[in-house]
């Protein structure tokens, strides 16, 4: 029973916090088969207080709006790799870090205020020296543990310690399925590690996620990336548009995709999609699309974010915005339940902060204004209507923009990779 009911409990969580992505009455249906996992198991308790308010759709949107889901934390930017798109910021430091004991105060913190899945993110989290001891405790706090990581670093017997410290699942992100490619993107020979440690995540019986992340280097190859994925045959695969920040808008005019390249590429993906028992996710790009999409399910609704030295976020790119870049809190200083009340959370909460025209706007409860670290990038004007809506007074220049980046011919010597030093904390 604890085994089934740990694997139960897994699945579960995932769906209660991807609520948007999924049929709700899926959820009700497995929540009351299996109550007595419900009742009995831990791993299970945390999630109940975030499924129960469903049955009161308006009590269920005060919680969401009272308490975060999910906490992102970013334990160092120290990475390996050199990918050219890659969204840590371009100025970053692997100086003070955060502290074991601080990422246990914080990890602690969240769960009271009712987090229930834990991405360990970077740079690459493999390269903190605690990361075990990290996971052993957010587990026992009753987090959904997920390892985000491009597997340098990772070894057979590695899994094996993070297994038993209760590590729920792996991501593995890797750069394109041939060779050459990979190591070019990365910047390191990396295939044949990946690949190792691909199958060697599914032997010892944990839930695999493979992440690509699609750009014009690559996204030509998409036939080709989704056989890859099938022969690992993951559990999930994240096929991810490149988003634009940080060194991939440094290299943007060498990345975008054109509209026909994306064209052919997401007939690939549904191709795919049909015929895999791995549950497939890909969403457009912005360039051909013509609705905004909802800043992390809605601007400090959802997501608490924490870089390397404390800083906190409700997004990862937040921190680009003029009007929050200086009042950035940190957990040093603040308590989480306070940040999370405070101004920059509560900055774009809400409708009061849109124009009159976004206020009023047909699709507001379904975009809630829109990505908003990318309508200052497009427009220069954080509240302005997120320019890839159709109906935004921005969305023909911001067309223009985009079609002078994807028709600038590739010049592969302009690109930047990611830089930062790699030395163990």
């Amino acid at each position: 029973m604890h085994e089934d009911g740990r694997v139960y409990g897994n699945k579960i969580v995932k769906k209660v916090v991807c609520w948007d992505a999924i049929d709700e009455r899926n959820v009700w249906n497995e929540y009351e088969t299996h109550a007595y996992v419900w009742e009995h198991a831990p791993w299970c308790a945390c999630v109940r207080s975030h499924i129960e308010p469903k049955k009161n759709p308006a009590i269920y949107n005060m919680n969401m709006m009272r308490y975060p889901r999910w906490l992102v934390t970013e334990l160092t930017y120290r990475c390996p790799l050199s990918c050219f798109y890659c969204s840590n910021p371009t100025h970053m430091s692997t100086k003070n870090e955060l502290s074991t004991e601080d990422w246990l105060s914080v990890f602690s913190q969240a769960r009271d205020m009712g987090c229930v899945q834990l991405g360990l993110t970077g740079g690459e989290p493999l390269m903190r020296n605690d990361l075990t001891t990290l996971v052993k405790e957010a587990r026992a706090m009753g987090f959904y543990t997920n390892l985000i990581t491009s597997a340098v670093g990772l070894t057979r017997k590695k899994i094996d310690v993070l297994k038993m410290a209760g590590l729920d699942s792996v991501q593995i992100s890797f750069q394109a399925e041939n060779r050459q490619l990979n190591e070019y993107i990365g910047g390191k020979d990396t295939y044949d590690k990946k690949v190792d440690m691909m199958r060697a995540v599914k032997e010892a019986g944990m839930p695999l996620t493979l992440n690509v992340v699609i750009h014009r280097l690559n996204i030509d190859r998409m036939p080709d990336i989704c056989k890859f994925c099938d022969s690992m045959n993951p559990d999930h695969v994240e096929i991810a548009s490149v988003q634009y920040h940080g060194w991939a808008n440094t290299n943007r005019r060498q990345l975008l995709p054109t509209p026909e390249q994306v064209q052919r590429a997401q007939k690939a993906i549904e191709t795919y999609q049909q015929s895999s028992t791995s549950g497939v996710y890909y969403v457009l790009p912005d360039l051909i699309e013509k609705r905004a999409k909802p800043c992390q399910q809605g601007w400090g609704t959802t997501y608490i974010c924490i870089n390397p030295q404390g800083n906190v976020t409700p997004c990862l790119s937040a921190h680009t915005l003029p009007s929050v870049k200086s009042i950035i809190p940190n957990v040093r200083k603040h308590t989480l339940e306070a940040i999370w009340n405070g101004e920059v959370f509560s900055k774009y909460r809400g409708i009061d902060w849109m124009t009159e025209g976004a206020k009023h706007h047909p699709r507001r409860d379904e975009d809630l204004g829109g990505c908003r670290c990318q309508t200052f990038l497009l427009t220069g004007n954080e509240c302005a209507m997120d320019p890839v809506d159709d109906t935004s007074v921005h969305h023909d220049t911001f067309q223009r923009r985009v079609m002078e980046d994807y028709s600038t011919p590739v010049d592969l010597k302009s690109l930047l990779p990611r830089r930062v030093a790699t030395t163990p904390r």
